[in-house]
């Protein structure tokens, strides 16, 4: 299940820095600082209160991909994963109240996400650590309800990774970044 995700996670970065680059050599003027300071200060959010949320919101999922590294690892402390569940269910009411205060403005990234997330968190609840490694390491050999979450889960996940390789709050702070390193003189950077 992980090489077919991360197969999805190839294929959508490839199209995000395939969005990015050609935007990049198409306008002069689509590397702003705006767009990063955008980026890092949820700056589409007006709304302090909702911005705060927004920011929990990455910083949980954040901690959430960083928790799936220790897949890697055979035996960890019996704490962690009730702190991944714990973490799952922050980042799930934090989107439910984003979504609840904003309104749905992209379907698909939306509905990818709280399906992630929500899978997860049942993954957390409903199956023992051991048995979800192991799944996500091969496939399912025979039907089972951690076997299904977990198919759900990576169904998502890869269906969120290509949704977000489409969305501008991805590729234009990476645009502004990759200019900025290559420092081309035809590009005008707007100033903040």
């Amino acid at each position: 299940m992980l090489a077919a995700f991360l197969a999805v996670f190839a294929v959508a970065a490839a199209v995000a820095l395939h969005r990015a680059y050609r935007s990049y050599s198409t306008s002069p003027t689509v590397a702003a600082p705006q767009d990063l300071t955008r980026f890092l200060t949820m700056g589409a959010l007006r709304d302090r209160r909702r911005r705060a949320l927004a920011l929990a919101f990455h910083a949980a999922v954040a901690t959430s991909l960083g928790g799936h590294l220790f897949l890697l690892v055979e035996e960890v402390p019996p704490l962690l994963p009730r702190v991944g569940t714990a973490v799952g269910l922050a980042a799930l009411a934090l989107l439910a109240v984003l979504a609840a205060a904003r309104g749905v403005r992209r379907a698909p990234v939306f509905a990818s996400a709280l399906a992630t997330v929500a899978t997860g968190v049942a993954m957390g609840l409903a199956a023992p650590r051991e048995e979800l490694v192991k799944l996500a390491w091969s496939w399912p050999a025979s039907p089972s309800a951690a076997g299904l979450l977990l198919a759900v889960h990576v169904a998502s996940a890869s269906a969120l990774a290509l949704s977000l390789a489409y969305t501008c709050h991805i590729s234009a702070p990476a645009v502004y970044l990759a200019a900025r390193l290559v420092k081309k003189p035809k590009f005008k950077f707007i100033n903040m």
